[in-house]
């Protein structure tokens, strides 16, 4: 099942932060079945995007669309199970989560052809080309359905922006690459190299 609207009253990000989405963007749900990949439905959901976008874009991790420097979307995902509805511990890229639910919702917001932005959103930019639900849904699923684990992390790894960068989470280190499981590889300040596997990330200027 997907759910498509052309904007958002009370769109959400991650820690139940409001995701604002004024009208002519493109804001979809996408309900697919879960299973061992349950964890990296966030990074999987970050490729089908990019491929479904016919321009260069790149990912922020873990789950933020770049386009030229600014933040262009989102995807927030949200596992089903015991008729309840639970958040994935979305800022969590690794292997530990274990959703025990049979379904997720995938939720992906793409801001197009928007002019004006909020103060409080400095960073946020636009895409200037329209991409069709059904394109972003078709390769979703097509990468659940065909799960491919090293395929899939090796092109979030070619579509990161932060491999080399400087970084704040909550420590000062630098990335040095992506996990088998989406997490994060740097090393920090003291030269300590140590995994991130959740939270937020900021580059350093």
């Amino acid at each position: 099942m997907t759910v498509v609207a052309d904007s958002q009253t009370g769109g959400r990000g991650r820690a139940d932060r409001s995701f604002w989405s004024p009208p002519g963007g493109l804001y979809m749900s996408v309900a697919v079945e879960t299973a061992d990949n349950a964890h990296l439905l966030t990074v999987t959901a970050a490729v089908a995007v990019c491929r479904a976008l016919d321009i260069d874009v790149g990912i922020k991790w873990v789950n933020d669309i770049i386009y030229k420097d600014k933040k262009v979307g989102g995807i927030l995902v949200e596992m089903c199970g015991n008729n309840r509805l639970r958040r994935e511990s979305h800022d969590r890229a690794d292997g530990d989560f274990n959703p025990n639910g049979s379904f997720a919702v995938v939720g992906i917001g793409l801001n197009i052809h928007t002019k004006e932005f909020p103060p409080d959103l400095p960073h946020a930019g636009s895409l200037p080309v329209v991409v069709e639900p059904r394109v972003i849904r078709d390769k979703l699923l097509e990468l659940c359905d065909n799960f491919d684990k090293s395929a899939i992390i090796d092109e979030y790894r070619r579509k990161s922006i932060l491999l080399g960068k400087t970084i704040n989470s909550p420590f000062a280190a630098t990335v040095l690459d992506i996990g088998r499981d989406g997490e994060l590889i740097v090393r920090d300040e003291y030269g300590k190299i140590q995994n991130i596997t959740y939270g937020e990330v900021r580059i350093c200027v």
